[in-house]
């Protein structure tokens, strides 16, 4: 019989140990978080069409997805967006953004692997449009997003998610009307399963959040219970940003996707990183098992229906994407890393680029 939090998990209790068992991230990818927008996030907005936004409030996760025309986000500077009014705000309620709170931002170019996570914090504010009078009091409500940290992801939970390949158009049964639950119903279990793709949103006792993907093929992450989930770390760039924030506030949102659905399934609870084999050896793939994973204890369970993934959109965008337009992750992180460009740093970027794809093919598990 599997043990549950509280009897001998394995479960991490610090970075020390943390970084014992993954590594420490090599200075390139320490160095590749921008405090403000650079270029190639500038660059990346302007060709985005999807933004999830991540956040916290009264001590519940929430996780939107917004959706618009090719750069619909507007960009007011090198640290400051602007979210346009959207469908999705609807769902947020008065009290939440009337002060900053932190927030995450990962946005998507479908067809591009790569993504771009945006940290900072947001709040309400009314612009006025050249429509109104200034004495109307009208105009349009936006989210400001005051940028504290940008940097480009690599393409791993989207190459083993397979979201941008295209297949039928999923309809799961589900009555979303249905009230949240605590525990992890057959609905819920079956949505798990047919799932290949997740966002967490963590955020740490200094008010620092992650809204952080993963991809999997599907069932990869293992219902152990009605209560408990466990959902695998696979190889990365050692950042380990989500797992940082846990060890310091174990409160997690999580939002699953089924590629071809407009179903959302929402998740709140508590993780703790673990390190046990017998639960590790629960999320193996191809034989491959993970260092590490994050059990999760749900607290609450929900269904949302969503507009914002149009998925036959979102598939032939990813089919005329021009790959050879966006410069290549090697590029990026020699560009952010290097102060004077030089043909070396350009051989540098090809040889870090030409590393990466072995790294896509050999080390996604």
């Amino acid at each position: 019989m599997l043990k549950m939090p509280g009897d001998n998990t394995g479960a991490i209790q610090n970075i020390e140990e943390l970084q014992s068992i993954i590594g420490k991230p090599h200075n390139i990818i320490k160095a590749k978080v921008q405090s403000k927008l650079d270029v190639h996030c500038l660059y990346f907005l302007q060709q985005s069409s999807i933004v999830f936004l991540g956040y916290r409030y009264d001590g519940r996760s929430e996780i939107l997805i917004l959706d618009g025309a090719m750069g619909f986000v507007d960009i007011l500077n090198y640290r400051t967006l602007h979210l346009p009014e959207h469908r999705e705000f609807s769902m947020i309620e008065n009290e939440v953004f009337q002060s900053p709170i932190a927030v995450s931002l990962y946005c998507w170019i479908p067809g591009i692997e790569e993504t771009l996570r945006i940290n900072g914090e947001a709040n309400w504010l009314h612009v006025k449009d050249r429509f109104f009078s200034q004495k109307s009091g009208k105009g349009r409500k936006v989210l400001r997003v005051r940028v504290k940290g940008a940097f480009i992801h690599c393409g791993k939970s989207v190459k083993r998610s397979g979201l941008w390949k295209k297949r039928e158009l999923i309809d799961f049964k589900v009555n979303t009307a249905h009230r949240e639950n605590e525990l992890i119903n057959s609905d819920h279990k079956k949505y798990i399963a047919q799932s290949s793709f997740l966002c967490l949103f963590t955020r740490n006792a200094s008010d620092r959040s992650e809204l952080s993907p993963r991809g999997d093929p599907p069932g990869s992450v293992s219902i152990i219970s009605n209560k408990y989930l466990l959902i695998p770390d696979r190889p990365g760039n050692k950042r380990l940003d989500s797992m940082l924030n846990l060890l310091s506030d174990s409160r997690i949102g999580i939002t699953f996707l089924i590629p071809g659905s407009d179903i959302l399934l929402l998740i709140n609870g508590q993780a703790s990183i673990v390190k046990d084999s017998h639960l590790l050896k629960l999320v193996a793939v191809n034989n491959k098992i993970p260092r590490l994973s994050l059990l999760v204890t749900v607290k609450q369970c929900r269904f949302r229906k969503t507009s914002s993934l149009n998925w036959p959109t979102i598939w032939t965008q990813s089919r005329v994407a021009d790959r050879s337009r966006f410069p290549s992750l090697g590029k990026i992180l020699i560009d952010q890393t290097t102060k004077k460009k030089s043909l070396l740093s350009s051989i540098k970027g090809k040889l870090i680029e030409a590393f990466i794809q072995i790294d896509y093919k050999k080390n996604l598990y």
